[in-house]
């Protein structure tokens, strides 16, 4: 079993996040043994009012599994 860069791992999971049309400048990652931990809120940006939230989320969760190669993901994080 490879071993994960927590570091490495946290900076591809904001990546990711950062490309889509949400605002995240108030979500905290944390990576911890190949889990992603997810805290925080997120909403929609002003620019992109018609975005569905938990449609995103679910998004992201894939694409942590297909590119970072994270285990598990893990949303506390609030939708405004």
């Amino acid at each position: 079993m490879p071993v994960i860069d927590n570091k490495g791992t946290t900076h591809k999971v904001r990546q990711e996040i950062s490309r889509r049309c949400i605002d995240s400048s108030l979500l905290s990652v944390l990576v911890v043994g190949g889990t992603v931990h997810l805290t925080g809120t997120i909403s929609k940006l002003k620019t992109h009012p018609d975005i569905d939230l938990r449609k995103e989320q679910e998004q992201i969760t894939h694409l942590l599994h297909l590119h970072c190669g994270v285990k598990d993901v893990v949303w506390e994080a609030v939708i405004k």
